[in-house]
């Protein structure tokens, strides 16, 4: 099948991972949403190689009423590869990637979809993302550089509203574990970097290298999602688990699209520091760096990748390193009529 065809309107992609019983409750609402869009929708759910002894998927799956289908991975590989899969196998012109722990409210794949429609500059619409555990929102992102590495800030988390009806709101890239974007682009980026295993950064990753070429990742206030927030992930990593992958990937994240001497001295100066406070704690970092290290020949073919998208690059970590406390996009950014 080439890009130009396409059976249904919207792919709806679910990576999973011995999440049959995290799914189940969401899946009915999924496939009354994916029933109801102009145009029609599928739904696949990636099983990233579930261990043996759980609930199955396939038995989850074979009993839906719905455009659904299963997907089979044989090995674990994380939310990338497993993400990327369910796109190659996708027949939709758009995708929508869903975490498997997400409650769709109704009407939210239409918007979403009707906002890409108008919006060829944007790569990406998340729906406003509200964490079950804080009652917060989620879903509007920044990126700052702090002591030598890139961050995110989540200033929905600090009491900032979402965006209103009608309206989206700029973000530094769309949450991963809800957006809509045109399968083509998604493909031409490269997908999720899939370096960035098994967790944590793969959508900043990829909103950066859209972002670089050009692209705005919006947040749009006519979805909504209930995150029933890390269930996934707290059901197969420990703590210290978390904090290694998640401090491994903002170190590949960051030697991948650092640039500029400013920026490349910053992070030098501040790596001794960072790594000396952590063998002080418990020497997660320092295990996340040498992890990093053996991804150098990854991160040099990215960068070789990306170089004619080097002076956007400088642009965006310019900007960074100067207003670094406000994040990025800027705190008084308004919300923009969809």
């Amino acid at each position: 099948m080439t890009l130009a065809q396409h059976s249904v309107r919207l792919s709806v992609i679910v990576p999973a991972w011995n999440a049959a019983e995290i799914f189940a409750p969401h899946l009915p609402r999924l496939l009354e949403e994916a029933g109801s869009l102009p145009g029609g929708a599928e739904v696949i759910v990636v099983d990233d190689g579930s261990l043996e002894g759980l609930p199955p998927l396939e038995d989850l799956v074979g009993r839906a009423q719905g455009p659904v289908r299963l997907l089979r991975r044989a090995t674990h590989s994380g939310f990338a590869v497993t993400a990327n899969a369910g796109a190659r196998n996708a027949s939709g012109e758009y995708l929508l990637f869903l975490n498997d722990d997400m409650h769709v409210e109704k009407g939210c794949f239409r918007a979403l979809v009707e906002i890409l429609e108008r919006r060829p500059d944007v790569f990406a619409v998340s729906p406003v993302v509200v964490n079950l555990e804080e009652g917060l929102p989620e879903s509007t992102i920044r990126t700052r550089f702090h002591r030598g590495v890139f961050d995110h800030v989540f200033p929905g988390r600090a009491g900032m509203p979402p965006p209103a009806r009608g309206t989206v709101r700029r973000v530094a890239y769309a949450c991963g574990g809800a957006f809509v974007c045109r399968r083509a682009e998604f493909l031409e980026l490269g997908g999720f970097p899939e370096m960035l295993a098994p967790v944590y950064w793969e959508d900043a990753g990829l909103g950066w290298i859209a972002r670089r070429r050009g692209f705005e990742s919006i947040e749009s206030g006519d979805g909504l999602v209930l995150h029933d927030h890390a269930r996934t992930v707290a059901n197969e990593l420990t703590v210290r688990q978390v904090r290694e992958y998640y401090e491994k990937n903002r170190l590949l994240f960051t030697w991948v699209h650092l640039v500029g001497w400013r920026a490349w001295w910053s992070h030098v100066a501040w790596m001794p520091l960072r790594l000396g406070s952590s063998l002080l704690r418990d020497g997660s970092l320092l295990r996340a760096f040498v992890a990093a290290l053996g991804y150098l020949g990854d991160v040099r073919r990215s960068r070789a990748e990306l170089a004619s998208t080097r002076p956007r690059a400088y642009e965006l970590v310019e900007h960074l390193r100067r207003e670094h406390e406000a994040g990025w996009p800027n705190e008084q950014d308004s919300p923009l009529k969809s």
